[in-house]
């Protein structure tokens, strides 16, 4: 019988643990896609296992040991993992009820993956638990999805073998450069802190999306590329 695994914990995902414990956020990243063509919800199904070879935690649960906390992988089939709603009336709704749908994080998995079908073509939700990505780490996974999705969707004979990255923290205080920081301006204070804990209808919660053409995504990337926003 094969030994189960576990991934230490790190500091911050007990923060983002208990901050969610104290309603200061939901510690979850959203993505929305609209897609003009059907997806292939197989294939869709074979690239997010075959993502966990870059993350196995994606397959794991959150739990309390001796020495504190751990990811102990579990396993979940294919539809744990991606759904699909088909002849969806109101795709808008059915997104928002995709987006807004909770992980559990005490029984995994961490990802989830919502295919609405309906006769505008696709809507795809994407939903991650915070502790194991940043915003940036999360794109980076959403990029080697859509690239994993698109070779097995092209027959590839020889996938790529995804070796696990590394979440410590340490990588980022051993490249991290102080010098600059005492000529660094101070940081300015917003205008309104939100008020903590976060209230609200728990039971109807949403996500707001903004919807921008091509020439205004393409002028925002180039302009983050001149400011080094994307750093």
């Amino acid at each position: 019988m094969p030994k189960i695994k576990t991934y230490p914990a790190e500091s911050s995902d007990i923060k983002h643990y208990i901050s969610a414990l104290e309603h200061k956020n939901d510690h979850h990243l959203h993505a929305a896609f609209h897609f003009q063509t059907q997806i292939d919800v197989q294939c869709l199904r074979e690239a997010v296992i075959l993502l966990g070879g870059r993350l196995p935690e994606l397959f794991t649960y959150l739990k309390a040991s001796k020495s504190g906390f751990v990811w102990q992988e579990s396993t979940y089939a294919p539809e744990d993992l991606v759904f699909l709603e088909e002849h969806a009336k109101n795709p808008e709704a059915s997104l928002n009820r995709a987006l807004t749908q909770m992980l559990d994080g005490e029984n995994g998995p961490q990802i989830r993956l919502t295919v609405i079908r309906a006769d505008e073509g696709d809507f795809l939700s994407v939903v991650l638990n915070h502790m194991l990505a940043d915003g940036a780490g999360f794109k980076e996974l959403l990029y080697l999805l859509a690239e994993l999705y698109s070779n097995i969707k092209q027959n590839q004979a020889h996938l790529p073998q995804l070796k696990p990255g590394s979440r410590s923290l340490r990588r980022i205080f051993e490249n991290m450069d102080t010098s600059g920081w005492k000529a660094a301006p101070p940081l300015q204070e917003p205008h309104q802190n939100l008020p903590l804990p976060l209230t609200g209808n728990t039971e109807n919660p949403r996500i707001l999306r903004v919807k921008i053409n091509r020439a205004e995504f393409l002028a925002l990337k180039e302009d983050t590329k001149k400011t080094r926003c994307h750093d």
